[in-house]
């Protein structure tokens, strides 16, 4: 494995991020987050275009991620689907 020193950003990467529309719940972005396994979603419009980025962490420091999701959002979406 290179050094941080040499690699670049391209070498680490995700090649295919996962994404959500802006209009989408945080309910269903958690869930977008848990059923690909990630943490983070890249928020793109119909073009593709940049809006910005959602993570559970972000998510969980806003809100009390107990009254709006009933349970642990770090928990949930670190759980992969048994699929």
């Amino acid at each position: 494995m290179s050094s941080p020193e040499l690699m670049t950003a391209e070498d680490v990467m995700i090649k295919d991020p996962v994404k959500a529309h802006p209009k989408r719940t945080l309910a269903q972005a958690v869930e977008i987050m848990r059923s690909h396994g990630v943490d983070s979603v890249l928020i793109v419009d119909e073009d593709n275009k940049l809006f910005g980025i959602a993570t559970a962490r972000d998510i969980s420091e806003r809100f009390d991620e107990k009254k709006v999701f009933r349970g642990n959002i770090y928990k949930r979406c670190h759980t992969r689907s048994s699929k």
